[in-house]
């Protein structure tokens, strides 16, 4: 688990620091997502910065705000299915921590809310090479969130 700490706040700090895409490399990046999708017959809506997301179970309660910190448990993998990690236990973050593209849906999100992301580079970890993602990588989740603390 302290690695998987070390790993997402590195996620985070790097976050800050992602070069900028050019509107041909978002379109690149969204054609892909678009053939994975329709390759697979998956059923995702997309948000207006580029966010595929599928929402499983809605959760109850108030909508998770930007101060909050929220417990979760996830799934990550890259676009091909290579998962590079998996947290079984919840785990708690600040949202304002987040990814962008996480960010994004826990915001829309209440506690007990279950959901699949697919997430272009310039909403996840952009164009840095980490251990288990590449650079300009696109990435798949499957999250649950279980409560605002």
């Amino acid at each position: 688990m302290l690695k998987t700490l070390i790993k997402f706040y590195l996620f985070t700090s790097l976050l800050y620091s992602c070069s900028t895409y050019s509107d041909e490399e978002i379109l690149n990046f969204d054609k892909e997502i678009k053939e994975h999708i329709q390759e697979k017959s998956l059923d995702f809506e997309k948000s207006g910065s580029g966010l595929y997301y599928k929402i499983i179970h809605e959760g109850n309660g108030d909508y998770i705000q930007i101060s909050d910190s929220v417990q979760f448990t996830y799934e990550g993998s890259i676009l091909n299915g290579e998962i590079f990690d998996k947290q079984t236990k919840p785990i708690i973050f600040k949202v304002q921590d987040l990814i962008q593209g996480w960010k994004e849906i826990v915001l829309i999100s209440k506690p007990g809310t279950e959901v699949e992301l697919i997430v272009p580079p310039h909403l996840g970890y952009g164009n840095h090479d980490l251990d288990d993602i590449p650079p300009n990588s696109t990435l798949f989740f499957k999250m649950k969130i279980i409560s605002i603390l």
